[in-house]
């Protein structure tokens, strides 16, 4: 099937294959050129280097010199200290393909009421929805309540018309790193996912899919609470046809490399298989320490091959507090066999729904 979205991944994959290939200090310059002008190839090329460990730094790095060098559409520091739909912006606390996002206050001076996470569409990305999409995505994410899901709060257009949502703003760290940093054992990590598949439950049966779970849109807080952070890119299933995507979401090539499913990454029809995959995926990391390898093969390795494959594994398994040999055997077990199913890459082969795969891993806990 040939889509905008399949094409933008392929040419972006072919940009990556070359970047790769040359020294850190020539990267830059490659990019550039090989993107010639394409900001959406170049956002493309940086998420797909960003899923590469030990990337992260000179892709941002990157990130920086092509706007530089092909000239920045929008930029984020313009907001900050502006007034917008009456929150005072603050601090940006992140960016992607999207949008951006800021912590911003409530009034002119912010006093007495909590902070916000406020998303601001990208030019290119407004420019590519209509006003009833963005206003009929926001109904539809409205519906979410539940104390796992960063709520929105407000939506509203900035002076100049572009729109923008409002969030609950989440204080916590990133799934991945408060289960290491805590030394939660296979039980504990599994229990924490439980959460989360929870509050994926509810969301799909309000016919609203994330499309992006990934570690750093799922924030633990201190109280051991995972909160799912940035529906941006959710898309409406519409009940009428059991579950069928529908048109109403933003047309978006957003996704992440090595959580976002096969479907999506090539532009097919996605559904809540889609998030189920992604859940598997995000499971891997946390039991496994890695995804599976980035490759839509027709092997992928299963979860004790993808430990075998991690450079510190002493230091893994204690991280779970277990041992080697330990942590092998569970991979090698029934768990591992869950994992492999919500990872397949047919989406009729994975669970049918959250709620199936939550069972199957209530029902591995000790």
């Amino acid at each position: 099937v040939s889509t905008p979205e399949a094409s933008l991944w392929v040419k972006a994959r072919a940009v990556l294959e070359q970047v790769l290939a040359e020294p850190v200090e020539a990267r830059r310059a490659l990019v550039i050129e090989q993107c010639d002008g394409d900001r959406e190839l170049a956002g493309e090329v940086l998420s797909l280097l960003r899923s590469h460990g030990g990337a992260e730094a000179f892709s941002d790095e990157l990130g920086d010199a092509i706007d530089e060098g092909m000239g920045q559409e929008d930029d984020a520091d313009r907001w900050l200290g502006q007034s917008v739909g009456g929150y005072r912006i603050v601090e940006l606390l992140g960016q992607g393909g999207m949008g951006f996002v800021y912590r911003a206050e409530s009034g002119q001076d912010g006093v007495g009421a909590p902070a916000v996470a406020m998303k601001i569409l990208r030019g290119a990305s407004w420019q590519a929805m209509s006003r009833e999409r963005f206003r009929r995505e926001r109904e539809g994410l409205a519906r979410l309540q539940h104390p796992n899901i960063a709520g929105i709060l407000d939506t509203g257009d900035t002076p100049g018309g572009v729109p923008f949502f409002c969030m609950e703003l989440v204080e916590g760290e990133p799934i991945d790193h408060y289960a290491d940093r805590n030394r939660l054992p296979v039980s504990g990590r599994i229990r924490l996912v439980l959460k989360v598949c929870e509050a994926v439950a509810h969301a799909h049966a309000r016919q609203v899919i994330h499309r992006d779970l990934k570690p750093s849109n799922i924030l633990v807080r201190e109280t051991g609470e995972p909160t799912l952070l940035d529906f941006g890119i959710a898309k409406l299933l519409d009940p009428v046809t059991a579950g069928a995507p529908t048109d109403l979401s933003m047309q978006s090539v957003a996704f992440t490399p090595g959580y976002a499913s096969p479907e999506h990454m090539f532009g097919d029809p996605v559904s809540s298989a889609s998030d189920v995959y992604s859940l598997g995926m995000l499971l891997y990391l946390l039991l496994a320490g890695a995804p599976p390898a980035f490759s839509f093969g027709p092997k992928r390795l299963p979860p004790a091959e993808v430990f075998a494959k991690c450079a510190d594994r002493p230091a893994l398994a204690a991280a779970r507090a277990t041992t080697v040999a330990g942590l092998t055997q569970v991979l090698g077990g029934a768990l591992g066999d869950i994992l492999t199913k919500a990872g397949r890459l047919s989406a009729s082969s994975r669970y049918p729904s959250v709620t199936e795969l939550a069972e199957a891993l209530e029902g591995s806990l000790p």
